[in-house]
């Protein structure tokens, strides 16, 4: 894990009727579709939503068996019965 560096104290106007914000930090990671890996076109589109939807890059990592970063339908037919086959 990396440490964060400090950048100093942060400096908020006091204003009781001023709406404090929420101050969030920056990401330390990623989320969402990993672009590095493609999905065989015969593969539903809703299979891959519902799958971003429960599942991360981890899963689709796991997924890919043949580790050409190219999930086929039978990979992902494979992958969606060893977790019970249903959404």
């Amino acid at each position: 894990m990396a440490k964060k560096a400090y950048n100093g104290p942060k400096i908020f106007e006091v204003d009781p009727t001023a709406d404090p914000g929420i101050v969030l930090p920056p990401s330390q990671g990623t989320s969402g579709e990993d672009p590095q890996f493609t999905w065989d076109p015969a593969i539903d589109q809703n299979s891959i939503d519902m799958f971003w939807l429960n599942h991360d890059e981890i899963d689709l990592a796991e997924m890919d068996t043949d580790h050409d970063l190219y999930i086929s339908k039978a990979e992902f037919d494979a992958w969606f019965a060893s977790i019970g086959g249903n959404w």
